[in-house]
This record gives structure tokens, C-alpha cells and sequence, in this order.
């Protein structure tokens, strides 16, 4: 009597299904820290402050340097 090999197409599927899982767990935590991840770099994308658009300004030379003290003696005082 011969016997097959690890109990014919059963013992290949069985193994099959063994591989997928082990290994989709360990797909899965990879996948989920990557997303969170991605999150936090989104996160960090965030609008520059009042006070860090007016010293962009005067950097570029859209406002004069007298302008710029006045402006930020507005934000400051909240008006």
C-alpha cells in the first residue's frame, strides 16, 4: 500500500490555510502601524501660527518692518 504525500490535496490545503494563517496577523499589525504612522506625519502638517505668517511676510518683503511691530502688537493684544 503506498501512502501520498501529507494526506493528498486535504494535507496541501491544510497547510495552505496554516501559512495564510500565520502570516496575515503579522500583515495586518504591519498595515495598522503604517496607517497609524501616516496619521501622525498628517498630523503634524499644521497651519503656521498668526505671529509665524507675519514674520514669513516681512521675510519676503511683503510688509515694511514698521508695519510687522504694528501687526504684532495687534495679535498680541488679541484684537
Amino acid at each position: 500500500m503506498m501512502m501520498t504525500f501529507a494526506g493528498g490535496i486535504m494535507g496541501f490545503l491544510w497547510s495552505l490555510m496554516m501559512i495564510v494563517g500565520m502570516t496575515l496577523p503579522v500583515l495586518l499589525v504591519i498595515w495598522l502601524l503604517v496607517a497609524a504612522g501616516e496619521q501622525g506625519i498628517e498630523k503634524k502638517k499644521e497651519e503656521p501660527t498668526p505671529l509665524e505668517t507675519l514674520k514669513i511676510r516681512l521675510v519676503q518683503g511683503e510688509i515694511s518692518f514698521d508695519d510687522f511691530q504694528r501687526l504684532k502688537g495687534q495679535i498680541s493684544s488679541g484684537v
